[in-house]
């Protein structure tokens, strides 16, 4: 089995519920041995409903975007 790692992921959602299911499905993915690193994880967000929310489904709600150069 080999295991693939994203550098860079993008995900685009209009509410709470969908970034979160976004998140969820992202978790699926494993299966197909493609793993996301959560903990270098960072969701961006300008929509006032999500002023408040700290983080979605234990990933953190940043200002700005910090690059990870590894």
């Amino acid at each position: 089995e080999t295991n693939t790692f994203a550098n860079d992921l993008f995900i685009i959602a209009d509410n709470l519920t969908e970034a979160e299911n976004t998140l969820k499905a992202c978790d699926l993915l494993k299966g197909f041995g493609l793993n996301i690193n959560l903990k270098k994880t960072q969701i961006m967000s300008d929509r006032e409903d999500m002023q408040g929310v700290e983080e979605i489904c234990g990933v953190k709600i940043v200002d700005k975007m910090r690059y990870l150069v590894i």
